[in-house]
């Protein structure tokens, strides 16, 4: 562990990496020797790079970072507010007594014509369908994980938005429960759930359904 100051920063400086002295000259400034004691000048620095865990009173955002030398871009931060970021993160057990304010999903956005049969839905929990300017297709998803949930929601009533039934891309299918294409032409969607080979619709909006 390093208590990282002006001083120590010029002492140390040939012997760190280029993202490393950025980061640390960025957050230590003009920092005087005769701030060395000074609370809101500590900087606590453990590891280089991406393996470097940061404690900092410096910084004008972020109090705490983990997996990257520059906080606002390091998989795991806690703001001076406390806000915490996880990217990335896999949670194996996770008990929740009470939420207070919301949450937020992450969200991806396909206009494309398609058929699309490779749409990537990395740590994504929904996928808007814009069909403003044409009919949309999806046939198949790629990167879903065993047990993930992803709501598609079609968020223009202009063209139509459609499912394909069991392509058999090769990627990860959709099979719906109809057992044949599924096209929206107004407002509406689905809930498909994977088990990391394939996606299965759990429901839709019936009343908004034409099946083809």
């Amino acid at each position: 562990m390093k208590i990282v100051t002006n001083t120590i920063e010029h002492q140390l400086k040939p012997y760190l990496d280029e993202s490393y002295q950025e980061m640390v000259q960025r957050l230590v400034g003009d920092l005087g020797e005769n701030q060395v004691g000074d609370a809101k000048s500590v900087l606590l620095v453990a590891g280089l790079g991406n393996d470097v865990i940061v404690i900092s009173a410096q910084d004008e955002t972020y109090r705490v970072w983990i997996g990257n030398s520059f906080p606002d871009i390091a998989p795991f931060r806690v703001t001076k507010e406390g806000e915490a970021f996880l990217d990335l993160a896999t949670v194996k057990k996770l008990t929740v007594d009470s939420v207070s304010g919301s949450v937020r999903h992450a969200t991806t956005t396909i206009s494309t014509t398609g058929p699309t049969d490779n749409v990537d839905v990395n740590n994504i929990d929904i996928l808007f369908v814009d069909s403003g300017s044409n009919n949309v297709t999806i046939g198949a998803f790629i990167n879903g994980r065993n047990g993930q949930i992803l709501h598609v929601v079609r968020t223009s009533t202009t063209n139509t938005a459609k499912l394909e039934h069991n392509e058999g891309t090769g990627n990860q299918n959709i099979f719906l429960n109809k057992e044949a294409d599924h096209t929206l032409d107004r407002y509406g969607g689905w809930v498909l759930i994977c088990d990391g080979s394939n996606w299965y619709e759990r429901g839709y909006s019936a009343d908004a359904l034409l099946i083809e």
